[in-house]
């Protein structure tokens, strides 16, 4: 072989470490041109001014090349001799993606991929290492734990926000309700779990498909750990346990456990990323992370420094990418419902890619049944994806809770339907979302995650896409006044151009045009690629005001993560310390709550006694948090002449008819069949404060009694025991429901004695089993009466259309509540007897 460098002379064969020049001289295929002008901006920056800080942020809008941004980081650093590199995507079909890009333009690189060792080409600083999040972070990783984890020089963990839940995912045990461990777990906790709500715990044992998860209380957690221990490693064979539970076998007094009844999640109070130490330690960490999102998520979920967060590297060339013709269909005519648009989708899917994002498998099932649509998931996705690639076939599909991980750019889709509000992927979210329900945090993520949803179809600056939001409660989120602020300025500006169309679309339908057909020429001019509605696009784009961004939850965050870095390292005084400082900080009596219950568990390690008054106080607080044996049941009451008052009330909370409008619409999008149950009891709770009756959830907030209770006069109520998750086949209630509205009715007389009270079911059918004998009488709201129940409602609400809200008098809504047959007498007399 003939050595070229000796014909050089003296002079070196020099190695460039500007990420720019080694763009330059990288043998790249044809298609890759020169760099962009955002590209540069980022790399320029981080190469002369951020080259060795700890941590990184980079943030660029989607499609403008991050992906090469990081792997040019990464190769510059190894030019450096700064140690391995390695590029981390958050599944294997995005890293694959990146071993393509990595082809595309030249760079060298290795690929771990599922059962491989790591390559020796990595670790001694010749090739970047691609790979995907799962390889790193488990208990079993081969990269290593604590301090036998591989050193890294530099680590790109590309679509970071994606990958925090990953990494979460990677240390919390699951445990599914098919399994002996599953029902160990249950039978050894059965009775803390019964004492937090009869009704709730009821469902799980009866597999009755509630996604609510219920909270095991700490104080027997704590106490039966080492059961809990020993369980676990009997059934350490199943995938779901065995590569968490190493990294939680000497911590499980300081973890979490929640039930549904599909299964069990156990995960610590604290993150673990310190024990990752291949990311914890590296020498440099760069986060790629869109500029839709909040990185403060990043304190806590990967441990990073205030100051990165604080000035990440961004692309100040522009302040958009991409084309969303966002449409509300419900905005344009109330006549286009849900099931017109998801079959809408499936016969537009024969010209175009179509994709539904939906909150979770069970929705797919029940909306999507016989309409044509191919539900993705792990074992079938690869070959999804390569078919919405192809350019012969066209295809409908469906992804369950991925809004984020997937990229279904060009071609793959140019038509998504985000159909309902997400839902977290983890039970510890979940319960965290019912306890803190107006928490600005809580309402962050859920604007985030459907920012990523609405980013799934447009990936380059050049992609387009028609987006159509489906769901009341989805569309109401994005639309209302009060949630706007949660969202970034290129989102509101998309929904704000979203809202403008619909006007002019609807002033059409007004006109006469047929709303189906006039949604379906809409949409195909941004499909067919009409000129005009392209200019009015980017017209209004370009008039978006960009504002500094801020972080107005760094604080909390940064509190929360030195509170959880105290409980990791067991120093529980500190621990407490920053608790308490969060209680003082909170807001609102469900933050407070939701802080003291935190603060009560840190101080269960050491004083049992302490712990538990301070838990009384949480529950004192939030009702919606762990209740121990020492507090009593609080009545409601209602006054005869308070009704009007209440219902006044309730509307004053909006600032506009449009936001009440949307509000209610939300509510009573679930009460259909085959919703979540916490949703369903949800929207009877608000229903009857609309109404303006006393309205309480006595399973949920006080552990025992109906899920509903209304309060319709100064001695008259409804208790109604919501059956919104039967199997359709249903044809009867059954004996135990019987027997379970029984109860209800011995805990009604024993709270409220001498007041009246209707027993009232939300049920498939009114019509009881032979071997249920009823001892008094029982209504049913079935679900025909359920829809001649939220029509009156609807009715009522658009009476206060022509009104400011503040100018809706007593008199007026009296007067249209006789008007709408809300009565109470109406609203009983509507319901029909249970019957055998």
């Amino acid at each position: 072989m003939i050595d070229f460098t000796k014909e050089l002379g003296s002079e070196e064969l020099e190695i460039k470490t500007s990420p720019i020049e080694i763009y330059q001289e990288l043998d790249r295929q044809g298609t890759a041109g020169d760099l962009r002008d955002a590209q540069v901006a980022v790399l320029t920056e981080w190469y002369d001014h951020h080259i060795d800080d700890k941590d990184v942020i980079v943030k660029m809008h989607t499609g403008e090349g991050k992906t090469l941004v990081g792997l040019l980081m990464l190769q510059s650093r190894l030019n450096m001799e700064k140690g391995a590199s390695l590029y981390v995507a958050p599944n294997i079909q995005l890293a694959e993606q990146v071993a393509e890009d990595a082809e595309k333009f030249g760079i060298k690189y290795v690929f771990l991929g599922s059962d491989e060792d790591i390559p020796l080409d990595f670790v001694e600083g010749r090739f970047i290492l691609i790979t995907y999040v799962q390889k790193v972070f488990n208990g079993k990783t081969k990269f290593g734990l604590d301090n036998r984890g591989v050193k890294v020089g530099t680590f790109v963990l590309d679509d970071s926000h994606a990958c925090i839940d990953a990494i979460r995912g990677s240390y919390t045990i699951k445990v599914f309700r098919d399994t002996p461990t599953y029902v160990q777990l249950l039978r050894l906790f059965h009775q803390e779990l019964k004492n937090q709500g009869e009704g709730r715990f009821y469902r799980i044992v009866n597999n009755l498909g509630s996604d609510n998860p219920m909270l095991i209380p700490y104080w027997g957690w704590v106490e039966k750990s080492s059961e809990v221990l020993q369980i676990l490693m009997e059934g350490e064979n199943d995938y779901n346990i065995k590569f968490a539970l190493p990294l939680l076998m000497n911590d499980l007094k300081s973890c979490s456990a929640y039930v549904t009844c599909g299964g069990i999640e156990i995960v610590p109070d604290f993150s673990l990323i310190q024990r990752f130490t291949s990311f914890y330690n590296a020498g440099q960490r760069i986060m790629m992370s869109a500029t839709t999102q909040d990185d403060s998520f990043f304190i806590k979920g990967l441990g990073l420094n205030k100051e990165a967060i604080e000035y990440p590297l961004t692309n100040t060339v522009s302040n958009w990418s991409g084309e969303k013709m966002i449409l509300f269909p419900s905005y344009l005519s109330e006549t286009l419902t849900s099931l017109q648009i998801r079959n809408m989708g499936a016969q537009l899917s024969k010209h175009y890619n179509t994709a539904s994002l939906v909150p979770s498998y069970s929705c797919a099932d029940y909306n999507y049944k016989d309409l044509g649509y191919i539900t993705v998931t792990r074992n079938n996705i690869s070959e999804v994806l390569v078919r919405l690639k192809s350019k012969m076939d066209k295809s409908a599909v469906i992804f369950a809770n991925r809004y984020d991980g997937i990229n279904l750019d060009g071609n793959m889709c140019h038509l998504l339907i985000i159909d309902g509000l997400p839902i977290s992927n983890n039970l510890c979210d979940r319960y965290e979302e019912s306890c803190r329900e107006d928490s600005d945090i809580i309402k962050v993520k859920i604007a985030q995650k459907v920012e990523q949803g609405l980013g799934r179809s447009v990936r380059s600056q050049k992609d387009y896409s028609v987006i159509l939001v489906i769901g009341a409660d989805v569309a109401n989120f994005m639309n209302c006044s009060r949630y706007q602020k949660y969202f970034s300025d290129q989102t509101k500006n998309q929904i704000a151009i979203a809202n403008k169309v619909s006007k002019l679309c609807k002033n059409e339908i007004a006109d006469g045009a047929n709303p189906v057909r006039s949604l379906i020429e809409l949409i195909q001019q941004c499909l067919n690629r009409d000129n005009g509605w392209k200019a009015f696009y980017e017209k209004m784009m370009n008039q978006m005001t960009v504002h500094t961004l801020t972080h107005p939850y760094l604080d909390t965050f940064i509190l929360e993560n030195e509170a959880e870095v105290a409980l990791f390292n067991n120093n529980y005084a500190l621990a407490c310390q920053k608790y308490t400082e969060l209680r003082n900080r909170a807001t609102s009596d469900s933050e407070r709550g939701w802080y003291l219950q935190r603060l009560a568990k840190c101080t269960f390690m050491t004083d049992k006694v302490a712990a538990m008054k301070i838990q009384d106080s949480a529950f004192s607080h939030n009702h919606y948090l762990l209740m121990t044996d020492r507090m009593g049941y609080t009545k409601i009451k209602l006054k005869d002449d308070h009704r009007i008052k209440n219902v006044k009330a309730y509307l004053s909370q909006f600032l506009s008819y449009s936001d009440l409008k949307s509000e209610v619409d939300k509510q009573l999008s679930c009460l259909v069949q085959g919703v979540d149950s916490a949703k369903f009891e949800n929207a009877i709770y608000v229903v009857g404060k609309l109404l303006g009756f006393g309205s309480q959830r006595p399973d949920l907030e006080f552990k025992k009694g109906p899920d509903n209770l209304w309060a319709i006069g100064s001695n008259d109520y409804i208790a109604i025991e919501c059956k919104n998750q039967v199997e359709e086949s249903r044809t009867e209630i059954i004996k135990t429901e019987i027997g379970q509205m029984s109860n209800h009715k011995g805990w009604f007389e024993e709270n409220y004695p001498g007041a009246n009270c209707i027993y009232m079911f939300a049920h498939l059918t009114n019509q009881v089993a032979g071997n249920a004998n009823p001892t008094f009488p029982i209504k049913v709201l079935t679900y025909q009466v359920l829809d001649t129940f939220k029509d009156r409602i609807l009715s009522f609400v658009r009476s206060f259309s022509f009104y400011t809200i503040d100018s809706i008098t007593e008199e007026t809504i009296n007067a249209e509540l006789v008007a709408n047959k809300l009565m109470p007498k109406d609203i009983i007399k509507m319901a029909l007897d249970a019957k055998k």
